[in-house]
Formats: structure tokens, sequence, C-alpha cells
């Protein structure tokens, strides 16, 4: 598996660490998973905009997962 180092923003790296809480992971499951969610949509519009079937995708639904987040706060 290779590594990306990135910078983000205070308040982002506060949510990822609410939702690694929440959902029990590591920080990097859950940039994993948010980036593979992210590019799936891309993928999605590209797909639609070209005229084609868009692909079947596996995704979560981050708001809820925020609400529900902020909730246990």
């Amino acid at each position: 598996m290779s590594q990306l180092t990135a910078r983000l923003p205070e308040d982002l790296v506060a949510r990822v660490d609410r939702a690694a809480w929440t959902l029990s992971c590591s920080r990097a499951e859950i940039v994993r998973q948010a980036l593979d969610s992210y590019l799936a949509g891309l993928e999605v519009h590209s797909a639609a905009s070209l005229g084609m079937p868009c692909p079947d995708l596996d995704t979560l639904d981050w708001d809820e997962i925020e609400r529900h987040m902020l909730a246990r706060d």
C-alpha cells in the first residue's frame, strides 16, 4: 500500500477524528473511505455525462454519519 501525505484544515481533522472515534477505526480508514466514495461519485458523474450507465456503488451516507457523530458529543 502506498502512503500519501496531505495538509488538512484543523476543522476537517477534527471531523475525521470524530468519525474515526464513532466508527471505531483509524483516521487512515476514514480518509480511504472518503476518497473512495468521492472518486466513485466522480466516476458516476463522468459516466452519466457521457451517456453511459452508472456503476453500482456501495457508498456511505456521510451526512447521516456526521449527524450521528455530532449527537454523541
